[in-house]
């Protein structure tokens, strides 16, 4: 990831949208300017609405968080996994992506790849860019509506940008 100073700050963008062949949105993120006081914030990100949460290593001005929405998952619930990806340097940061895939999930059960959000999907095959201002975050998510059944299961969310990074937490879904 490269980070290079450019003009435009300010208000939240939507950075693309790709629609199901009879549906609705199949994803969709946003880059916001970081709000000046979030409830329940904290230097790692806070937790969005009670759920799990986790930030992964960062880099100078890239920090990575994964959360789940659901504060306390039970078995057969839908779930929805979001990725944050926080600019926390001085300049805008470019994450420069070789096709139009953003983001991915995938959860796993010991060593075994249960759901991953990519698997039934296709990407345009194009260069891409988007551009993150400093102290804003990009935000990606996905819904798992099956949900999962009891256990304890790892999730990774992988910025799928030239230069991945990833963040991983550990789901415990009750009966």
């Amino acid at each position: 990831m490269t980070t290079r100073a450019r003009g435009e700050r300010g208000g939240c963008r939507a950075l693309g949208m790709a629609l199901l062949v009879g549906g609705g949105p199949a994803w969709l993120g946003f880059v916001c300017p970081a709000p000046s006081a979030r409830p329940g914030a904290s230097e790692s990100g806070g937790s969005p609405e009670g759920g799990v949460q986790v930030s992964a290593p960062s880099t100078d001005s890239l920090a990575l968080s994964l959360s789940v929405q659901e504060p306390s998952p039970r078995a057969g619930q839908p779930l929805t996994f979001v990725l944050e990806a926080n600019n926390r340097g001085d300049t805008e940061l470019e994450l420069d992506f070789r096709d139009a895939q953003r983001y991915d999930f995938e959860v796993f059960a010991g060593a075994t790849s249960t759901w991953r959000w990519s698997a039934d999907k296709f990407f345009a095959q194009m260069i891409g860019r988007e551009v993150v201002p400093p102290g804003g975050t990009a935000r990606w998510s996905a819904r798992l509506e099956e949900g999962l059944p009891a256990g304890t299961y790892r999730v990774v969310a992988t910025l799928t940008s030239a230069d991945p990074a990833t963040a991983e937490l550990m789901l415990q879904v009750g009966s």
